[in-house]
C-alpha cells in the first residue's frame, strides 16, 4: 500500500509541476482522486495502528502529507488564478471606470507572472471594449519581453547561442555573431519595435528601405535592412528575373557612386556597428550578384567599403581572363597596384592597345584623352618604381580616393605623345629594373 500511494504521489506532484492552468472541471477529477489516495493511506495507516511503526515509516508517511499539501494548494492555487482571470476579463466590461481600470492592472500584473496564455482566452470575448483591453495588455507583454531579448542581446555574458530575439538567428547567419553584429542588430529592432519576425517582410513593410536612392548617407540601419532584405530574398541575384536585377543594379549604381550609398565616415563614430555590418554585407552581397554587377562596379564598391580582399580577388580574377573587358581591365590592375605592391601582372599588358575610356577635357572641349590599357599600365609600373609618371610624359593625371588614380586620367591626346611617354618610361623602367627594353 505504501508502495502505490507513493507512486501517486510522484504521479500529481509531475502532473502539477508540468501542466498549464487546468479547468475546474479537472481539478474536481484530480480532486476525488487524490481524496480516494489520501483515503487509502488512512486506511494503511489504521491498519497498522496497532503496531509500533519503524523510524523509515515515519519518515515517509510525514513526506507523503507534506506532499500532498503541497499538491493540493498547488492545485487551488492554479483555480484561483484561473478564476481570477476569467473574473478580471469580465470586469473589464464593467459599467463603472474605476472597476475597469483596476481589473486592467491586476491582469497585467498576472501576466508579468506567467499567466499570459491564460489572458489570451479574452480575445474571445463578446465585448469589443474587452477584447481590445486584452490585445493591449498583450501587446504591452509582448513589449516588455522584447525589451528583456535586446539587454540579453547587448549584454557580452549571454552566449550568442542562447539568444532567443525573434531574428537573431536569422540575422547572424549573414552578419555574424559578435559584439558589432549585436549592436547593430539592436539598432535595427530599435527602429522596428515589433522586432525582425522576417528580416524580409520588415524591409517590404516600409518603401523607404527598398529604394536605394531614397535612403539616406547616413542612415545605416536603412542600408543595413536594404541589403538583409536583398540576401534573403529568394530571387535576388537571378539574372534572368528582370526586377531583381533592376533593384541589383540600382543598388549596385548607389553603392559605387560617392555622393550615393552608405557614407562609412559618418556613421564610423556611433556605437551602433552598422558600419561595420554594411561592410560584411557588401562582401555578401557581390558574391551573391557576381553574375549581374559588372567587374568594374563591383571592384569600386569592394574598395569604398574596405572589402579589400574581396576587391583583390575579384581584380586578379579580371586580369587572368584574356577577353576581359577593357575598361574592367584598367581598373583591375589599378587595384592590384594598390593592394598588391609586389603584383607581376602589370608588365603583361605593356602592349596591349585596347582603349579603356576616352575623356573630354570640360575647359578645352576640343581635346579628347583616349586611355589605353597599355598607358594604365606603364603608369602603375613608375608609380611602384616611386616615379611620378607627370614627369614621364602623362600630363593629365588625376588622383583618385579609391584607386589612387583616376583611370581615364591616364591617357594622351594623340599617338605621337603617348609614344614618346612610353619611350622614356620603358628606357628607365628597363635601367632601374632590368626588365627587357620595349
Amino acid at each position: 500500500m505504501a508502495g502505490f500511494a507513493w507512486r501517486r504521489v510522484v504521479t500529481v506532484v509531475q502532473f502539477n509541476r508540468f501542466c498549464q492552468p487546468i479547468s475546474a472541471h479537472s481539478i474536481q477529477i484530480h480532486d476525488a482522486w487524490i481524496h480516494e489516495s489520501r483515503t487509502r493511506l488512512d486506511v494503511h495507516l489504521i491498519s497498522i495502528s496497532q503496531r509500533k511503526p519503524s523510524l523509515s515509516y515515519c519518515r515517509f508517511m510525514n513526506l507523503s502529507n507534506v506532499l500532498f499539501s503541497l499538491i493540493i494548494a498547488g492545485l487551488c492555487n492554479q483555480v484561483a488564478v484561473s478564476q481570477s482571470i476569467d473574473d478580471l476579463i469580465d470586469q473589464l466590461n464593467s459599467d463603472q471606470y474605476h472597476a475597469r481600470q483596476a481589473a486592467k492592472a491586476d491582469l497585467i500584473t498576472l501576466a508579468n507572472s506567467g499567466s499570459a496564455d491564460s489572458l489570451r482566452e479574452g480575445l474571445k470575448h463578446p465585448s469589443l471594449e474587452v477584447r481590445s483591453t486584452v490585445a493591449e495588455i498583450l501587446g504591452m507583454i509582448r513589449q516588455q519581453e522584447f525589451g528583456d531579448q535586446l539587454q540579453q542581446v547587448s549584454n557580452p555574458n549571454v552566449p550568442s547561442d542562447e539568444l532567443t530575439s525573434t531574428g537573431w538567428k536569422e540575422f547572424s547567419l549573414v552578419a555574424g555573431n559578435d559584439m558589432e553584429a549585436r549592436r547593430a542588430f539592436v539598432a535595427l529592432c530599435r527602429r522596428h519595435p515589433t522586432g525582425l519576425s522576417s528580416i524580409k517582410s520588415v524591409s517590404n513593410a516600409h518603401a523607404e528601405f527598398t529604394n536605394p536612392f531614397q535612403i539616406n548617407t547616413d542612415d545605416g540601419v536603412g542600408w543595413v535592412l536594404l541589403l538583409l532584405s536583398e540576401l534573403n530574398s529568394p530571387n535576388s541575384g537571378n539574372e534572368f528575373d528582370t526586377q531583381a536585377a533592376t533593384q541589383s543594379s540600382r543598388i549596385a549604381m548607389s553603392l559605387s557612386q560617392p555622393t550615393m550609398g552608405l557614407d562609412l565616415h559618418a556613421v564610423a563614430d556611433r556605437s551602433d556597428g552598422c558600419g561595420t555590418i554594411f561592410s560584411r554585407l557588401v562582401t555578401r552581397w557581390l558574391a551573391k550578384h557576381d553574375t549581374i554587377i559588372d567587374r568594374r562596379t563591383a571592384i569600386r564598391v569592394a574598395l569604398r567599403y574596405d572589402c579589400d580582399q574581396t576587391a583583390l580577388a575579384i581584380a586578379e580574377n579580371v586580369l587572368s581572363v584574356p577577353d576581359s573587358p577593357a575598361a574592367s581591365t584598367v581598373t583591375a590592375m589599378l587595384v592590384v597596384a594598390k593592394l598588391n605592391q609586389t603584383s607581376q601582372k602589370l608588365s603583361d599588358f605593356v602592349d596591349d592597345n585596347r582603349t579603356a575610356h576616352v575623356w573630354q577635357l570640360i575647359a578645352d572641349r576640343k581635346i579628347k584623352i583616349q586611355t589605353q590599357v597599355r598607358d594604365v599600365a606603364i603608369a602603375l609600373m613608375l608609380n611602384q618604381a616611386d616615379q611620378d609618371p607627370r614627369q614621364f610624359g602623362f600630363n593629365y593625371l588625376e588622383a583618385d580616393p579609391l584607386l589612387r588614380f583616376r583611370d581615364y586620367s591616364l591617357g594622351f591626346e594623340n599617338d605621337q605623345l603617348r609614344s614618346m611617354a612610353h619611350t622614356k618610361a620603358l628606357d628607365f623602367l628597363a635601367t632601374k629594373r632590368g626588365t627587357p627594353e620595349q
